[in-house]
Order: structure tokens, then C-alpha cells, then sequence
């Protein structure tokens, strides 16, 4: 029955709310303190004046983590389950673990606001997950740089509020809705998030010296900045784009590097020796490579290669020895081949400089005569290489 329900539901959520109060926020707490004592011990603080704070508490997470720890304690002091103990309800019946007694009603609504808010608070820290996907993460991240482009969106908002908002009430004329800078300011702002009655617009278009105002804070508002917001959410996403999976592999990193001082060394032992690193993985089907890696297997199609891109030498495998020539790569060097170039432009060069015995240039000399010896020379040569 409706009875047996009630006492279920109050029931479970005591107990969700025992969970929180006795599990969640100790570790919470303590997980602060751990942190803040080794930033203290390693003198990784940031100095505010005489005051040293640990470096820890101006990231976002542990921000968050923080203000979740202070609201959860609030909300231990002012729960009305723990005021209603032992005191009958609002309508005298002796009801377990009820909500509504007189003194529960007074902290009510407060401990309804920091429930909402501790609520926001673990969805912000449940956005740590994201490190599980590279696009989740990459997304999460973009999120995180274009907030300074919204903050300065709010900032030029706020302002043209203010100034619209003052500009109106010094009119006046005592306009419904526009009496005093508050009402002014929400006015402006319903009408900026199309929240407005039917009211707001008939009174402006109905006197010509409020529809003014109003129609250039409009079109500055909800068409130049909007748009401009548009156009610069565009420009840094364009930026930030091509960087964001490394981005989010670093971050993926650094959560892995954390959590590794809380993996004990036995576990750290069995993790190494499921990995099996001391087996030689194999190139391919009974081609056996060498130990030390870890072997992940794809489609024969999936990358495929026209030459081998493993080089195998035959010889000893000493460390002292050296390393074999490269028969197929020699040559091909690019720097080798510039430096080639280079050295027969320079030789071309001596060659034209060097004056012959009539005071000119080897190059200032008849074509035959200096084609001659060349080629003479050149058949020379080449005699001597056939030999």
C-alpha cells in the first residue's frame, strides 16, 4: 500500500544518504589531505601573499572536489532526517526516518539548494571518465578552451545590459517593467532569451522612445555578438583541432602516471608478468622477432606494404661488433646526393676561374680547343675504366 511505499522510499533514502555522509565524503576529505601534504613535503605551493596553498587546489577537479567536500558537510549538519529523529511528523503521526517534523521544515528548502548543488558537483567530477575515449576526451578538452571565448561573451553582455538597463531608467518615464535598474535588467534579459510576454513588446513599440533602446540593444546583442561568439567559437575549435587527441593522449598519460602510487607492487607484478614481455613476439606466421614488445594482430589487408620494412643481417649478434652496410639503401641518401651536387658544382667553378696561359679564363678559350683535351680525356678515362 501507499504506506508500506512511503517507509521503503524513506527508507532507501536514508540509507543513499548514510552511503554518502560516511563513504563518500571521507574519502573525499582524506584524499585532500594526502594531496595537500605531499604538495607541501615536495614545496609545490603557490604564494599568495604570506599564505601557502597547495598547488593541487587550482586545478578544476580539485576545485570541484573541494567545494563538493564543503557543501557535503553542510548538508550533514543541516539534514532533516537527522533533525526529525525521535520526533513525530507534521500531522502527529511517529513516521521512521520522515522529512517533515517541525524542525526538519526549517532547514527544508537550504538543504534542498545544496543538494542541487552538490548533485552539479559529482556530474562535474564524473566527467573525469572521459579519459576512457580519445574523442570523448578530445571533445571534453575543446570544451574546456573555448570557455574563456563564452566568459568574454558574458563579460560584453553584461556590460551592454548595464548600460541599456541605466540608459532606460534615466527616461524617466516609469515604463512597466522598466521602473528601477533590476527591473530593467530583467526585462532586457527576458527579451534577450525571447522570455518576454506579450507586454514588453507592445509597450516598446508603443512608445518611440523606449523602442529605440531597445531595438539597438537587440540587434547588439542577439545579432553582432552572438555572431561574433559564432565566428570565434570557429577560429579556436579551427586551432585547436589538429592538437586535441594528442592533447587528449597526454591527459590519458598523466591520469595513468597518478594512479600508479596507489597500485601496490605485488599487483604491479602480476600486471608485468601477464603482459609476458620476455616472449619474442613473431613478425608473421613462424617468422619469430624479438622479446620485449606486446603484439596486437589486424587485417592482412589492413596496411599493406609492396617491400619488406624489416632489414635482417645474417653474422654475430656481439654488441662490440659493427653494424653491417646497408647494400640496397647505399647511395640513396638524400644528404649524400646534395653534397655530391655540391661538390661538382664547385669543381665546374675552380674550373671556369682558373686563367690558362693567354690571360683569359679556361672558359674564355675556343670551343674545340677546350672541348678537345676534355674529350680526350674523357675517352681516357672511360679506357681505363674498361680495363
Amino acid at each position: 500500500d501507499g504506506v508500506s511505499d512511503s517507509v521503503w522510499i524513506r527508507l532507501g533514502i536514508f540509507v543513499c544518504r548514510g552511503f554518502i555522509y560516511t563513504v563518500s565524503w571521507p574519502s573525499l576529505a582524506l584524499g585532500h589531505i594526502r594531496r595537500g601534504r605531499l604538495d607541501i613535503a615536495a614545496q609545490n605551493v603557490v604564494r599568495i601573499g604570506r599564505l601557502k596553498i597547495p598547488a593541487h587546489l587550482f586545478e578544476f577537479n580539485s576545485v570541484v572536489s573541494l567545494s563538493l567536500c564543503v557543501i557535503l558537510l553542510v548538508m550533514l549538519a543541516l539534514c532533516p532526517i537527522l533533525h526529525c529523529l525521535g520526533k513525530p511528523s507534521a500531522d502527529g503521526r511517529d513516521m521512521l526516518f520522515t522529512e517533515r517534523c517541525e524542525a526538519g521544515d526549517r532547514f527544508l528548502s537550504v538543504y534542498a539548494f545544496f543538494s542541487m548543488c552538490g548533485m552539479l558537483c559529482y556530474w562535474f567530477l564524473l566527467a573525469d571518465l572521459s579519459v576512457f575515449s580519445n574523442r570523448v576526451s578530445a571533445f571534453a578538452i575543446i570544451v574546456g578552451h573555448v570557455l574563456s571565448e563564452v566568459g568574454l561573451f558574458l563579460l560584453g553582455l553584461v556590460f551592454a545590459l548595464l548600460a541599456f538597463a541605466t540608459a532606460i531608467v534615466a527616461l524617466k518615464d516609469d515604463f512597466e517593467g522598466f521602473e528601477s535598474v533590476p527591473d530593467a535588467l530583467q526585462s532586457l534579459m527576458r527579451i534577450f532569451l525571447d522570455m518576454g510576454d506579450d507586454n514588453l513588446g507592445d509597450q516598446a513599440r508603443g512608445h518611440e522612445v523606449l523602442f529605440a533602446p531597445v531595438v539597438v540593444f537587440v540587434f547588439l546583442a542577439k545579432v553582432y555578438m552572438v555572431n561574433l561568439l559564432i565566428a570565434q567559437l570557429s577560429c579556436v575549435y579551427s586551432l585547436t583541432y589538429l592538437d586535441m587527441l594528442g592533447w587528449a593522449r597526454l591527459k590519458r598519460g598523466e591520469v595513468c602516471v597518478a594512479s600508479m602510487g596507489s597500485v601496490s607492487a605485488a599487483r604491479w607484478g602480476r600486471f608485468v608478468e601477464s603482459l609476458r614481455l620476455e616472449e619474442p613476439c613473431e613478425f608473421g606466421e613462424g617468422d619469430v622477432g624479438m622479446p620485449g614488445a606486446i603484439q596486437t594482430l589486424e587485417p592482412a589487408g589492413a596496411n599493406v606494404t609492396t617491400s619488406d620494412m624489416i632489414r635482417r643481417f645474417g653474422g654475430s649478434t656481439s654488441l662490440q661488433a659493427v653494424w653491417p652496410e646497408d647494400e640496397d639503401s647505399r647511395g640513396d641518401d638524400a644528404s649524400d646526393r646534395i653534397e655530391k651536387v655540391e661538390g661538382l658544382v664547385k669543381r665546374v667553378l675552380r674550373k671556369l676561374e682558373k686563367p690558362d696561359r693567354h690571360g683569359g679564363n679556361a672558359a674564355s678559350g675556343s670551343g674545340m680547343s677546350s672541348m678537345g683535351p676534355s674529350r680526350s680525356n674523357d675517352s681516357s678515362n672511360r679506357s681505363r675504366v674498361h680495363e
